[in-house]
């Protein structure tokens, strides 16, 4: 509890009750709630179209094919075994 009320000292000397100072309203409301709104809406902005850091996706369609070529077996030496 000492170290808490020496590291506050604008608790101490602070009556309970006075009225809050101006700079104390601007850096605490308007500062704090500007870097949390930045914070929320600047990635939204920065990777939607609205930002203009997006460029257009020149693609338009795409095909792909794939093919599964085997011309070996796994054993080459075993003559073929047949089942009657």
């Amino acid at each position: 509890m000492f170290c808490a009320k020496n590291g506050n000292v604008s608790y101490t000397t602070r009556v309970l009750g006075t009225a809050t100072e101006r700079l104390d309203k601007c850096i605490f409301g308007v500062l704090i709630s500007t870097v949390i709104l930045f914070l929320l809406v600047g990635p939204l902005v920065f990777f939607s179209d609205v930002g203009g850091f997006v460029a257009p996706n020149p693609v338009l369609s795409a095909d792909i094919k794939v093919a599964l070529v085997i011309t070996k077996t796994l054993n080459s030496t075993l003559a073929p075994v047949t089942f009657r």
